[in-house]
């Protein structure tokens, strides 16, 4: 008999094929197997199938449709209320499990797979839904019994209210279905109100009770023909204290939330928005939100409704009066559910009067119930969970490289430990892309540049290598180098991008190291002024960077050196060579370029300097600058210049007429100062620091 029971559908979700293939090792001898390679066939087979299946084994970082996907699908459609769903994942960070318990999910598996605790956690999960199953049926029994009684009493007390009103008993139940309605819009529209299903049902029947203290209205006001006196109006207005005392005087059940909530109705139903209802003149949110509610339910079915004292409107003319203001300010927010309803409210009402049993949705509100006694995990399954984590934790903690895992679908990158500790940012985050979220560590610049390296690899070419700045914990910018690899679906005729995996690492000390190395190789070793090498190219950099901008080139060089050098020695040869190349970056600009290009020759490059007026001045106030008496030794300089881009549109042609230059002012006498000029001959400027 045994082998006749037809075995329970179990459908398992998993990119991976190898995954499928370990589960239905272990789970089909007991049960019948359904595959899915990805979220887009899960949901087809749900579709055809959700009556069948028992259980889903769900993977959550999937191609196409990730398990996040999935699970949003089953709740918009409610099959998640009849069909478990059990993660199967290595993904097992506690944002992942906490985000999978938010969708509703049972339980978490982590690979690789225990056939031991498989089986188990299959075999639990199922005879936990049987039994909340039948636990659902008797909670939908008592809760109908308990719910129908509750609403027969209502429904005798009020009728009795609204007979003595000289009002039809269909009032009492269209109150109930007009709050009802705008209760099921405000929950959809605005979810800071919470609205949960019990909440719906209990406020809609308390509903009933609104006008309960008109019974202590003498019967000449409450069916007074015409106008009310002021006098009278101000008796009228007592019903609504009188209701809310009349519940406070309950010999029992002052506590049930049934009580509570006809209590705030009964009171507060006349108070408006702006202040101007009453008894008490509350304003805006002091109003509890209940009675807003029936506030306007109650507005709204006067208008529609005949009474001894008007005739009935239509439905069209009381939204057009609610919306107008005429009838009192109410909440915005209800305001905009009022017009969200408006176009199928009266037809609403009038068919659900028609059925004067209609409740409320009993099976929502029985599964809420059931659903407050949620299913926790075990201990056994925080342990083992816990156990994976510490393993993932201890592998990474090891390195001093933080590790990524990066999903399209999801738009979600994963850190390992280490980056909490070196930039103090989540391990999970979301947005990543669309938000361009990297907590303010890397700047836009270098961030389009990582999505360009990204966007660009390739199948062929998945590998990416970049250099980034980012700011650590404390503060700090310094140097990292990712290296990263871009993952593509196998089986995608159009080279799908799902994902990217890589490292981040630190090389602040090895980049700072590697620039310093380079400022040296661009620096004279003596001075610590730029060598030719790098003036050459810095200077051709800007010349052609600059093609419409003017600049000097000068050349000078120390008198008589040779012989400083070997009366004095060569050490005594090398300060000077020193003091000379601070003055020289003492007279400078920061844009400006200063060289030693020779022996005891140096360069200076001035940008942005045109005339030959302002050369001149330059070279005097240099020729004055330099030429200071060092540890009592006096000493002179020769100066040669040429303009770009007069003299030359190059490197080579600039320096090569500023040298001519400088040797005709060595020739004419030293201790002056020679301009190139483009006609081939030399202007003799000044001698020494008096002018020509």
């Amino acid at each position: 008999m045994e082998s006749m029971v037809q075995k329970k559908t179990i459908l398992i979700v998993d990119d991976a094929e190898l995954n499928r293939c370990v589960l239905a090792d272990i789970l089909q001898e007991d049960y019948h197997i359904v595959e899915a390679s990805n979220g887009k066939e899960a949901i087809e087979i749900l579709k055809k199938n959700d009556a069948s299946i028992s259980l889903i084994l769900l993977d959550l970082l999937m191609p196409e449709m990730t398990g996040f996907d999935v699970l949003a699908i089953m709740q918009k459609n409610h099959w998640h209320e009849t069909i478990p769903v059990v993660i199967i994942s290595s993904e097992n960070s506690a944002e992942y499990i906490e985000k999978s318990y938010e969708f509703g999910v049972v339980d978490y598996i982590s690979r690789p797979f225990d056939p031991i605790i498989v089986t188990q956690r299959v075999k639990n999960t199922i005879i936990l839904y049987s039994k909340q199953k039948e636990l659902e049926s008797l909670v939908k029994e008592q809760v109908i019994e308990k719910e129908s009684n509750n609403a027969l009493m209502i429904n005798i007390l009020s009728t009795i209210v609204e007979f003595r009103n000289g009002e039809s008993g269909l009032h009492v139940i269209r109150i109930r279905i007009i709050t009802e309605i705008l209760m099921e819009a405000l929950r959809k529209r605005y979810q800071e109100y919470d609205m949960a299903e019990s909440h719906i049902a209990l406020i809609s029947n308390a509903a009933a009770l609104h006008d309960i203290g008109k019974i202590e209205i003498p019967e000449e006001i409450l069916n007074k023909p015409g106008k009310l006196t002021k006098e009278e109006f101000e008796i009228m207005k007592t019903h609504s204290a009188l209701g809310a005392g009349m519940l406070d005087n309950l010999r029992f059940g002052n506590d049930e939330e049934l009580v509570k909530y006809a209590r705030q109705i009964c009171r507060w139903h006349h108070e408006r928005w702006d202040g101007n209802g009453y008894p008490d003149h509350l304003k805006e949110d002091e109003i509890p939100i209940a009675a807003q509610i029936v506030s306007l339910a109650d507005v709204y079915d006067a208008l529609v409704s005949e009474r001894v004292y008007k005739p009935a409107y239509s439905h069209e003319k009381a939204i057009e009066m609610i919306l107008n203001g005429e009838c009192g300010m109410f909440n915005p927010k209800l305001i905009e559910c009022l017009k969200e309803v408006s176009d199928h409210l009266d037809e609403a009402v009038r068919l659900r009067s028609k059925d004067p049993g209609h409740l409320f949705n009993v099976n929502q509100l029985s599964q809420e119930l059931v659903q407050k006694k949620g299913v926790k995990l075990s201990d056994k399954t925080l342990f083992l969970l816990e156990q994976e984590r510490t393993k993932y934790q201890f592998l990474t903690s090891i390195s001093d490289e933080v590790l990524f895992e990066y999903d399209f679908n999801t738009d979600a990158v994963t850190f390992s430990d280490r980056c909490q500790a070196e930039f103090s940012i989540p391990t999970i985050i979301t947005d990543f892309l669309k938000y361009e979220n990297l907590q303010g560590k890397l700047d836009q610049q270098a961030f389009e540049k990582l999505k360009e390296h990204v966007f660009n690899s390739s199948p062929e070419s998945p590998t990416f290598q970049m250099k980034l700045l980012l700011t650590k914990a404390d503060g700090a910018k310094e140097w990292y180098e990712i290296i990263g690899r871009t993952l593509w679906a196998a089986d995608s005729q159009n080279n799908q991008l799902y994902g990217c995996v890589g490292r981040i690492s630190n090389i602040h000390r090895q980049t700072m190291e590697g620039k310093r190395l380079e400022t040296l190789a661009q620096k004279d070793s003596l001075t610590n002024l730029y060598n030719q090498l790098s003036a050459k190219k810095l200077i051709t950099q800007t010349l052609e960077g600059s093609q419409d901008s003017p600049g000097v080139m000068i050349l000078f060089d120390l008198d008589n050196f040779r012989a400083l050098n070997e009366q004095n020695g060569h050490l005594f040869g090398d300060q000077i060579l020193k003091h000379v190349a601070r003055l020289t970056e003492n007279n400078i600009r920061r844009m400006d370029i200063a060289a030693r290009v020779g022996g005891n020759t140096f360069l200076i490059y001035l940008r942005e300097i045109a005339s030959e007026e302002i050369t001149m001045m330059y070279c005097r106030m240099l020729s004055v600058a330099l030429k200071q008496c060092y540890q009592g030794l006096e000493y002179t300089i020769s100066i040669g210049a040429s303009v770009f881009p007069q003299n030359g549109a190059t490197y080579e042609e600039l320096f090569t007429h500023a040298s001519e230059a400088l040797h005709t002012s060595k020739h004419n006498g030293k201790n002056c100062f020679t301009l190139y000029h483009p006609d081939g001959s030399m202007r003799y400027a000044f001698q020494g620091a008096a002018p020509e």
